[in-house]
Order: structure tokens, then sequence, then C-alpha cells
């Protein structure tokens, strides 16, 4: 029964998907050890894949349009800015080569950390209701 709700909560947060401030510094730290040695490459193509997928509500979101969102403008635009950030996603060294997997597997990078995030929540609960 809890294994049934819970891939019924999990499909339903795929349904209603969020593209949200933490995954450029997903995909940063995971594209960082495909190009090391190309941190502005990293950083472009981080947010062109994103655009590519995300509604677009969520994406100017991400990339902090409003006024008072400056860092993300900063991370956006500046290859610095975006690498400094980095290690604290790079610490979830688990989470980052289960979004690797899943990219080489096939899935965009953005459907790599969403999926990452999805199977988190579904065990999460499990783990949550069983124990």
């Amino acid at each position: 029964m809890i294994i049934s709700i819970l891939a019924a909560l999990t499909f339903w947060n795929y349904q209603n998907r969020v593209y949200n401030w933490d995954m450029p510094g997903y995909l940063g730290s995971m594209y960082t050890s495909e190009f090391p040695n190309s941190q502005d490459k990293v950083r472009i193509i981080t947010y062109d894949e994103i655009k590519k997928e995300a509604p677009a509500d969520q994406y100017t979101d991400i990339i902090g349009i409003k006024q008072w969102n400056i860092p993300r403008q900063y991370f956006v635009k500046n290859t610095q800015s975006f690498t400094e950030q980095l290690p604290y996603f790079q610490i979830k060294v688990g989470y980052i080569l289960a979004i690797t997997l899943f990219y080489k597997l096939g899935l965009s990078s953005p459907m790599a950390v969403l999926f990452t995030s999805l199977i988190s929540y579904f065990f999460q609960g499990y783990y949550y209701f069983i124990l």
C-alpha cells in the first residue's frame, strides 16, 4: 500500500516537475568532470541545457530576472561566481554520480537531475513510513 502511494506521488511529482535554482549547481558539478579545464564552457552549457527544457517562467526564476536575485544573475553572467558556488553541490558525491549515470544512460542533463530527485524522494518517503 505504501509503495503504491509513494509511486503515485513520485509520478505526480514528475508530472508537476519544477526546474529550480539548485539545478545549475548540480549540472555544473557534473559538467566540470567532463570539461575540467573549461569553466566558461561548463557555465554556458549548464544554462543552455536548462533553457532548452525548462518552462520560460521557471528558467527566468533560475537566472534571477527579478531585481533582488542578484546572486543568480552573477552566476549566469560570471564564470568565476558560477564556479565558486559549485563546491556546495560537489560535496554530494553520490548525488552527482547518480546524475552523471542517468545522463550517460541517455537522459538530458536537466532530466537526469530531476530523475535523481524523484528517486531520492521515493526512497525518503519509503524510509520515513517503514522506519
